[in-house]
């Protein structure tokens, strides 16, 4: 967690709430978080 926060520049009790919330939320909810859009190819 550490490498991840000095790697980024954000605040580690940021990271920890990030982490907790993550837990405490449903698995399709946290699916939906990962799912990034893709760029469209023109």
């Amino acid at each position: 967690m550490a490498a991840v926060v000095m790697a980024n520049g954000i605040n580690a009790n940021l990271l920890r709430r990030w982490v907790r919330e993550a837990e405490l939320s449903p698995v399709a909810e946290r699916a939906d978080a990962l799912v990034s859009p893709r760029p469209r190819l023109s």
